[in-house]
Formats: C-alpha cells, sequence, structure tokens
C-alpha cells in the first residue's frame, strides 16, 4: 500500500468578534480533509480506479494558548502537540500543522523578543488531502475478508445474482 499526504495551509491575522482574552493567543483552525482510495491497474499501461472519494465537512476549533507558555519554546511544542493530536488527525499531518503555528505565531517573538500585540486572533485554514492506493489482489483480499468471502469464491461471484437475496 502506497500512502501520500498533501496538506494545504492558510494562515492569517485578524482582528477578534468579540472582546478577546489577553491572556491567551487565540488560533481559529478550519480544517478540510479529502481521502481517496485508488487500486493500481494490474498492466502498466491500465487505468488507475478509483474506489473511495470522501470529502468530509469542514470543522473547527478554537486553541487557546496561554501567554506564559510562549516564552518557552519546549513547553508550548509539547502544549500545541497536546491540543492539536485532540483533533484526531493523522500524526504527520499534526507534526506539519504543529511547525506552521509556531513559525507564524512564534517566529517573530523568537526573533524580536517582542510581546505579542493585544486584540488579534489567528485564523489557520488546512485542506489534508490524503491518498491511499493499493494493488488490485489486495484490494480482493482486504473485500473478501470484510465480506467475509473466499478468494476463492470470488472465480463463482455473479453481482447481479446478489441483488436477489
Amino acid at each position: 500500500m502506497v500512502k501520500d499526504i498533501q496538506c494545504s495551509l492558510n494562515m492569517y491575522e485578524t482582528k477578534p468578534q468579540t472582546h478577546s482574552d489577553t491572556t491567551a493567543i487565540s488560533i481559529w483552525l478550519y480544517i478540510t480533509q479529502r481521502y481517496q482510495l485508488k487500486i493500481h491497474p494490474s498492466q502498466p499501461q491500465g487505468v488507475e480506479t478509483i474506489v473511495e472519494d470522501i470529502v468530509s465537512p469542514q470543522f473547527y476549533a478554537q486553541v487557546k494558548i496561554p501567554l506564559f507558555v510562549t516564552g518557552l519554546r519546549y513547553a508550548r511544542h509539547n502544549y500545541l502537540s497536546r491540543e492539536l493530536s485532540k483533533l484526531n488527525l493523522d500524526p504527520t499531518v499534526c507534526e506539519f500543522f504543529r511547525e506552521q503555528i509556531e513559525s507564524c505565531v512564534f517566529g517573530e517573538v523568537d526573533k524580536s523578543g517582542c510581546s505579542f500585540k493585544e486584540d488579534f486572533e489567528i485564523v489557520a485554514q488546512l485542506h489534508v488531502f490524503k491518498t491511499e492506493s493499493v494493488d488490485k489482489e489486495e484490494f480482493n483480499r482486504h473485500s473478501c475478508q470484510i465480506h467475509g468471502i473466499e478468494i476463492s469464491d470470488l472465480l463463482n461471484w455473479n453481482p447481479s445474482l446478489e441483488s436477489l437475496t
């Protein structure tokens, strides 16, 4: 099985809709995920088949990072990792996301040593596209396991008869 994960991230600063919390940095996360399962063709010139193409509804979450954590690189790394792990994303995506947030949000603080300006929030829009590709034999083996069929029974399987039962 071949797995591929692609991430697209857009982060920007905005004014809060309501009075902002002065003890924490608010990061609003908007996440969309897409998953595809593909079957490799059995011959090199064959056509790849998409078996599943699932796009999840966008979900959002808010992460608040306490200001006392921002000056301690190790503490903010652990804090942010723990908060992002609650989102149930792929570990690779969480690591990418954490690195980008740290770079964007804390990069200026690390460079200049200045404090955060008040009255702002960060918006992060993340799009995740995950594909898994399997060869036809592996796909058939997994399908048989799911449906409780012996692989040898596939040779005698007739999908039109299945709808009659």
